[in-house]
């Protein structure tokens, strides 16, 4: 998000959207193969299903507070803040995972 921000270029752009899509390919299936190995077979559905609803729930927020960033402010400002919030993230998932 951070390169999204401050990309002045259609190669910054291009460059950007590949990590991105790279990001998103390698950490999708991870997620579900994790979710999979820690439910039972007959619960597999429901969870799978409250994945995804709490998922879109959460893009849809983001997305709508990014919007309002993007339009109140700039588009500068809404990718710092996606940066900012992948990299409160980041920390969480390290700090969480280092305790098992």
């Amino acid at each position: 998000y951070f390169i999204f921000a401050v990309s002045e270029s259609i190669s910054g752009m291009v460059i950007a959207f590949a990590l991105y899509g790279i990001s998103n390919a390698g950490t999708e299936g991870v997620s579900k193969a994790w979710l999979s190995k820690h439910i039972g077979q007959g619960q597999k559905a429901t969870v799978f299903g409250a994945l995804k609803a709490i998922t879109s729930i959460g893009l849809l927020m983001a997305s709508a507070i990014s919007g309002w960033v993007w339009i109140q402010f700039s588009p500068v400002a809404a990718m710092l803040l996606a940066a900012i919030g992948a990299i409160i993230t980041a920390g969480l998932l390290v700090v969480t995972t280092s305790k098992n």
